[in-house]
């Protein structure tokens, strides 16, 4: 009878265990995933200065930041203060929905991308079209191709694959188009100030996608 009751209490104990953990597995794992940086000029900046050697700020909006892409002046930290100023570029980093990155890669010449959100963006249909995608990624359904240069609305930056090797990005601009939310990558669209002749050179002179 003891050695049923001792049996008993370990499974019990098991038992009780086994639900602390489950318990500690639902409380932990959402917090697994939250925001790492915050969607702020504060937090880019904070995102950009991981590196000990860079200095950089903000030249747009907090607007524009808190819908997902911020431009960045960058240069080089000399004499370990930024107000020195080293060689300087300027760098698109785009939100992740938990952390920011680099969507343009640090560059001295022209660079492309809409950085006012909201506001509007042009899409380039390039030597053949642009596809417009139901949501942020390569694996959601074309909705619509794009066979002409077409300015649309534009809200949201949502940053997919970060810039690496000196390659641009990835990035997707959720717009309005016929009515309803849609999505298009940042390789495909400029802003109104520069236009698809100047996206057309940026895309093929200098970078590799």
């Amino acid at each position: 009878m003891n050695g049923l009751n001792s049996h008993t209490a370990r499974a019990r104990g098991l038992g009780m265990a086994v639900g602390l953990v489950a318990v500690l597995f639902v409380t932990v794992t959402p917090t697994a995933q939250a925001q790492t940086t915050p969607e702020t000029k504060a937090g880019v900046i904070a995102a950009a200065q991981r590196d000990p050697d860079t200095c950089a700020s903000v030249s747009n909006s907090s607007t524009s930041v808190s819908h997902g892409i911020a431009a960045l002046a960058v240069h080089d930290l000399v004499g370990r203060s930024c107000a020195n100023g080293g060689p300087g570029c300027e760098e698109i980093w785009a939100y992740t929905g938990y952390d920011w990155a680099d969507l343009g890669w640090c560059s001295q010449d022209l660079v492309v991308y809409p950085v006012t959100l909201p506001g509007r963006l042009i899409i380039c249909h390039g030597a053949a079209y642009t596809l417009i995608r139901s949501g942020p990624g390569f694996n959601y359904p074309a909705i619509a191709r794009v066979y002409r240069n077409v300015a649309v609305p534009t809200d949201r930056a949502k940053l997919i694959t970060p810039a690496r090797n000196g390659v641009d990005g990835v990035a997707w601009y959720r717009i309005r188009w016929n009515g309803h939310c849609a999505w298009v990558a940042s390789f495909r669209v400029t802003s109104l100030d520069n236009g698809c002749t100047n996206w057309a050179s940026y895309w093929h002179y200098m970078h590799h996608r």
